[in-house]
């Protein structure tokens, strides 16, 4: 997850608009979305639906939903994901959050119109 988060950094610094004194960066030079900027970088580093729930589970210091999140990275768009992990994350450390951390995740991916219940395979 460093990895991506340092990615972004990156292309975030790399957006400058010439000034007289110093180089400002701006907001949305290229006009992407964040999440299409994490789709980009997921396609050029080959990350797999695997990985990307592991950085959920890591990031929502929730290791015991491991599977959970593994469903969830295969069955949705995750840049999307990751994207609702960074939200939370912010909100988290703006003490913003009154419950568990997992729990306003999903709130807010059920709010985007995400499924987040499963059900198991009947044999």
């Amino acid at each position: 997850m460093e990895s991506i988060k340092k990615e972004l950094l990156k292309r975030q610094n790399s957006y400058s608009v010439n000034s007289n004194k110093e180089s400002i960066s701006t907001v949305n030079s290229n006009s992407k979305t964040v999440e299409e900027e994490i789709e980009n970088l997921i396609q050029e580093r080959g990350i797999k639906p695997e990985a990307v729930a592991m950085m959920l589970s890591e990031g929502l210091s929730d290791p015991g939903s491991l599977e959970f999140y593994k469903i969830l990275a295969r069955e949705n768009n995750p840049s999307l994901l990751l994207e609702v992990l960074h939200l939370t994350k912010a909100a988290d450390q703006q003490n913003k959050i009154r419950t568990k951390k997992p729990v306003y995740f999903l709130g807010i991916l059920r709010k985007k119109g995400i499924v987040v219940k499963f059900k198991k395979d009947e044999k």
